[in-house]
């Protein structure tokens, strides 16, 4: 849905075994439920696991780089390349050389804040839960974590709305460390986050984004008669359009007056920009 849309989709592939004996029955389900399941072939090609041809997509990446990546998403779209070194000067103190701030748009805003948006939900219901431990609900970090085969690497990568960092955890011969993203990155970011004090991170969502309430044992459009029914963002036109049997007429016109309250708000903001 999105590459119809322009956009460009990069990653297809799942760190499970090639006979998919390390998948999990619900991760298995919920991989079905977008049109390909995780070793399918669907609409826009097969899901790749481990080993095949094409998998290894980013064979070996720094933390600097991996920061230089989540940079841009958590700048909005906009890439700021990362430098050490701000300028160079005399021992008076004279600068000799500076390097200069440049910021470039690469990214479109509404897939910027879809990606923002789920990573926020790996931290409040995902593997990076345990940042609760260190910091309180209404700062809502976005992060993710990360785990490379055999457990060589553990990673995890975020930002909360004025700091981010990545933490790497692993040996520099490449042997296997033995430890995940969650269990050994993740404490050592949260703990450094928590004692920065960071800001909220609070997502400006695009002009072109919809929330849509979604059933999640369907993945149609839900509502307050659908149990466990979650508000999620998508691109306006993008939502399922089909309605889960578990919702009714009612959950349609408590939708439409939310669009119409939208659609007010928006208008509303625009008039106040000119």
């Amino acid at each position: 849905m999105m590459r119809s849309k322009g956009y460009t989709i990069i990653h297809t592939r799942e760190g499970h075994r090639p006979d998919l004996s390390d998948l999990p029955d619900n991760k298995r389900w919920r991989s079905r439920q977008i049109g390909a399941g995780i070793g399918d072939t669907g609409p826009q090609g097969r899901v790749l696991v481990r080993g095949e041809p094409g998998w290894e997509i980013i064979p070996e990446l720094s933390p600097l780089e991996g920061a230089q990546m989540y940079q841009t998403i958590a700048s909005g779209g906009f890439r700021s390349p990362l430098r050490a070194i701000r300028e160079v000067t005399t021992q008076e103190g004279r600068p000799l050389t500076r390097y200069p701030l440049a910021v470039e748009q690469v990214f479109a805003p509404e897939p910027i804040y879809l990606l923002s948006a789920a990573m926020q939900e790996v931290v409040r219901a995902g593997t990076g839960q345990g940042l609760n431990k260190f910091l309180p609900p209404e700062i809502a970090p976005a992060g993710k974590t990360g785990t490379t085969d055999e457990q060589r690497d553990a990673w995890f990568a975020g930002f909360t709305g004025d700091r981010l960092a990545v933490v790497w955890v692993g040996y520099d011969d490449n042997r296997a460390a033995r430890l995940s993203g969650s269990a050994a990155a993740l404490p050592i970011w949260g703990d450094m986050m928590a004692a920065l004090a960071p800001e909220p991170l609070a997502l400006a969502k695009p002009e072109r984004i919809e929330l849509v309430a979604i059933d999640p044992q369907t993945g149609l459009r839900g509502g307050v008669t659908c149990p466990g029914s979650t508000e999620v963002p998508f691109v306006q036109g993008s939502a399922p359009r089909d309605r889960a049997p578990c919702s009714g007429a009612m959950d349609a016109a408590v939708e439409a007056v939310g669009q119409t309250v939208e659609r007010a708000k928006s208008w509303l903001d625009r008039l106040l920009r000119r």
